[in-house]
């Protein structure tokens, strides 16, 4: 599993190597979780030996997995109001994940979910190398 985070809100235990070996059974519990409630017609999996363990992990997260409302979001570009990038998403369920392995950082408890989870870090979202960067900005609605 790929995992990508924000190491400005959380500090992963081994951060100084690229692998992680899972020993604790509920990191891989919770991780199947977070999966399974992302799925929507297809759970992957290589040990037929594990069928029953996959059929339970899915239908713990069916719970999770409710008809959600997707939501539409346009950007229009700063420079040019015939622009916009439009992005289309389901909002991720929070399933409240505890990993061993990856913790949120202190002075980010204090940050309510919903501003943690949209705020634009303190780098910069393109290099432009010399070259004009389009930015946009969300349509206000």
């Amino acid at each position: 599993m790929l995992i990508l985070y924000d190491p400005k809100v959380y500090k992963v235990s081994d951060k100084d190597h690229s692998v992680i070996e899972l020993t604790k059974r509920v990191d891989i519990i919770n991780l199947n979780l977070l999966t399974s409630s992302h799925a929507r017609d297809v759970i992957l999996f290589s040990d037929w030996n594990q069928l029953s363990k996959i059929q339970e992990s899915a239908r713990v997260a069916e719970r999770y997995r409710a008809e959600r409302d997707a939501v539409l979001e346009e950007f229009i570009s700063e420079s040019d109001p015939f622009r916009s990038l439009i992005h289309l998403s389901f909002p991720s369920p929070n399933l409240r994940l505890t990993l061993s392995f990856m913790k949120l950082r202190r002075r980010m408890q204090r940050v309510p979910l919903a501003i943690r989870a949209r705020e634009f870090r303190d780098r910069p979202l393109a290099k432009s190398e010399g070259q004009p960067v389009t930015v946009f900005r969300r349509k206000d609605t």
